[in-house]
C-alpha cells in the first residue's frame, strides 16, 4: 500500500521544512468526512479506491510525477525499498 511511501514523504517533508507531519489513514468516506468537520488536512491521498491509487502511483511513476519529487528532494518513487 501507501503507507511505506507517505510515511517516508511525512518524515523527509518534516525534517526538511521544520515542521511536524501528521498522517492519518482510514477510508476515504471516514476521511473526508474529518477534513470536511475539522477543517484540517493538507493533502488527500485515497489508497482505498484500486482505481484511483493504480492511477496515483501510474503519475507518480510517470516521468512528470519523478520530476515532481526529485523538485523537492524526494528519491524517485517507486522504489527498490517499496516494491520488492
Amino acid at each position: 500500500g501507501l503507507k511505506g511511501p507517505m510515511a517516508e514523504i511525512g518524515t523527509v517533508f518534516g525534517e526538511k521544512n521544520g515542521v511536524t507531519v501528521d498522517l492519518t489513514y482510514g477510508g476515504s468516506g471516514v476521511l473526508i468526512s474529518q477534513m470536511e468537520t475539522s477543517h484540517l488536512g493538507d493533502a488527500f491521498i485515497p489508497g482505498g479506491q484500486p482505481d484511483l491509487a493504480q492511477k496515483f502511483a501510474d503519475f507518480v511513476a510517470s516521468a512528470e510525477g519523478k520530476a515532481i519529487f526529485e523538485k523537492y528532494g524526494f528519491p524517485a518513487y517507486p522504489n527498490a525499498k517499496y516494491t520488492t
